[in-house]
């Protein structure tokens, strides 16, 4: 009798060092997963482009840009034209302005609840972009709003 419970006592001990293996192992591929092979959405500050814009009508004007009131914004403001407006990119740092998806009501839709969408796009055409929008970063699509 001492040597049956001897060898049961021995296979839970196996089974119990098998399950933590198995265990450890779970999670060492779920960082793997969730932190080298899931791509995370770009956060604004990773998104946003910072330019130096004329700060008068004529200036903005002379520089081939838009003078008049952007977004909720009550001033007035230069918006610039982007040289390389419509380029096909897949990130942002391919465009002088923004890489901005071309999105269904259904993909802006689920962007917005923070799906990410693999896609390519064009590059925008000022370098000022307000709104909600798929902007691309590394191939994927995200759902930023600027204003």
């Amino acid at each position: 009798m001492k040597n049956v419970f001897s060898i049961i006592l021995k296979i839970i001990k196996k089974a119990f060092l098998g399950m933590l293996l198995i265990f450890f192992l779970l999670l060492i591929l779920w960082q793997i997963d969730t932190k080298l092979l899931r791509k995370k959405p770009p956060s604004a500050q990773e998104v946003f482009k910072f330019f130096d814009f004329p700060k008068d009508e004529e200036t903005c004007e002379l520089q081939g840009g838009t003078w008049g009131k952007i977004g909720p914004h009550p001033v007035k403001e230069c918006n610039l034209p982007a040289s390389d407006s419509g380029k096909f990119c897949t990130d942002s740092n391919q465009c002088q302005g923004y890489c901005l998806a071309q999105l269904t009501q259904e993909q802006l839709k689920s962007g917005m609840k923070g799906k990410i969408i693999k896609t390519n796009g064009t590059c925008s055409p000022t370098l000022k972009v307000i709104g909600c929008r798929g902007f691309i970063r590394n191939g994927f699509a995200s759902i930023i709003c600027l204003d």
